[in-house]
């Protein structure tokens, strides 16, 4: 590091703890764009530290927008039919204040941004990076609501204040739901030898996004599921867990929920029955259940019931 740029983080460090001292967080806020339009060098060096401390200071709330909206699933095809839902229902409202983004992409576009040094991004980098790659999502479209869209379990560790949400940039959350052996049976069809493994044992695997090979974090159907249905994460988050088989049975009473939370998390959208019923009548393919579906072996459903079965029997899959 040049003496130069040693003597400018310095002085920038020293003004923006000064800021936070003094919780001028409107000043703060000009601080930020300012370091990061003249040197994103020394904004991506300095500000990861920051945000993750004053994320979890109360009186910094000013400083981020509730404006991201989380969609997940441990299969991230079935997200499908609420993001296409919604893409309908709001085109037909005349919304255009939002966005779907996947998770991952922005987390890759942010690394780009910044020329992140590495070419695999492991879950260990997401930790120390959650915080900002978050905010930076969050105010690159301060004007919108951005939907984003992961399989990532949740995680927390309490004694570092680390989790992978925050209040003050989550609005709320969806967890889709959907029985482990028909996941299984699904990415079989894709000749996915490794479909029984990532359900029972899957911790991890890497995929190429953009210039990066990203590591995610969706861990087992069990790990994964429990992580999101978890009562404390569900009402500190304002989660709402949609079963996939209801929404494929009563998609009218679904999204007629999934407009409601919106609601009930601080958007104004107008519930029109007529726009959702448009929607299913224009989409009846995505709404009929598989009459025949694959045989499982007693000693297979044996090991779902294991491994899946509280959790499989609460939602009424087996």
């Amino acid at each position: 590091m040049s003496v130069l740029k040693h003597i400018r983080i310095n002085y920038i460090n020293k003004l923006i703890e000064d800021l936070i001292q003094k919780k001028n967080f409107d000043k703060l806020q000009l601080e930020f764009k300012d370091l990061k339009k003249k040197f994103p060098d020394v904004y991506f060096q300095s500000l990861p530290k920051l945000i993750k401390t004053l994320i979890n200071d109360p009186s910094a709330d000013a400083l981020f927008n509730r404006n991201l909206i989380w969609i997940n699933s441990y299969h991230l095809k079935d997200i499908d039919i609420i993001e296409n839902f919604l893409n309908f229902y709001f085109t037909n409202l005349g919304i255009n204040n939002y966005n779907f983004s996947g998770f991952q992409e922005r987390t890759s576009e942010c690394l780009n941004q910044y020329g992140y040094s590495s070419a695999v991004f492991s879950f260990e980098n997401l930790i120390y990076l959650n915080e900002f790659i978050q905010y930076e999502i969050s105010e690159n479209n301060y004007d919108q609501n951005i939907f984003l869209k992961t399989n990532q379990a949740f995680y927390e560790q309490k004694t570092f204040n680390n989790y992978f949400l925050y209040n003050n940039l989550t609005r709320c959350y969806f967890y889709i739901i959907r029985n482990p052996i028909d996941i299984y049976f699904e990415l079989s069809e894709s000749n996915d030898e490794k479909a029984p493994d990532m359900i029972f044992n899957h911790t991890s695997h890497i995929e190429k996004v953009g210039k990066f090979q990203i590591q995610d974090g969706s861990q087992s159907w069990k790990v994964n599921a429990e992580s999101w249905t978890n009562e404390n994460v569900k009402s500190t988050f304002n989660g709402t867990i949609i079963n996939y088989k209801e929404l494929i049975n009563n998609p009218l009473e679904i999204f007629t929920s999934v407009i409601g939370h919106l609601n009930q998390s601080g958007l104004d959208i107008s519930l029109n029955y007529s726009i959702m019923e448009n929607f299913i009548d224009e989409n009846l393919n995505l709404f009929r259940e598989i009459k025949t579906k694959p045989t499982i072996s007693n000693q297979k459903l044996k090991i779902f019931k294991r491994e899946c079965g509280i959790l499989a029997d609460k939602y009424g899959f087996f």
